[in-house]
């Protein structure tokens, strides 16, 4: 070994690897990185902001439908909502009864003596 390599390595217990890394020591980031992440988190904003609303829109029309009319005092003019009446469930099926079918008893025949 040289000497450069023992002086380096003075301090270190011995068993342990020493690593030398290399990072870059100057980080330049190009001035269009914070511009390009801004409008990407704006872009990603805009989508769940129009989702969201159009989600709220649907929903809202669901909760007028089931809005009763005139709920609960005040004056002003109610508003009626037209619901078909569900349709009427089929008739049961007619129980049809077997007809009772009573046996013919043939007395036995009494042999001659």
């Amino acid at each position: 070994m040289t000497g450069s390599t023992q002086a380096a390595d003075a301090g270190v217990p011995p068993g342990d690897v020493r690593v030398r890394a290399f990072l870059p020591a100057d980080r330049r980031r190009s001035r269009l990185t914070p511009v390009v992440s801004l409008l990407l988190h704006v872009a990603v904003v805009a989508l769940l902001v129009r989702v969201g609303l159009e989600q709220a829109e649907e929903r809202g029309r669901i909760a007028e439908a089931l809005q009763q009319a005139g709920g609960g005092g005040g004056g002003g003019s109610a508003e009626y909502i037209m619901l078909r009446a569900p349709a009427a469930p089929p008739p049961p099926p007619e129980v049809v009864e077997a007809p009772i079918v009573v046996p013919t008893v043939i007395p036995p025949v009494e042999p001659e003596p």
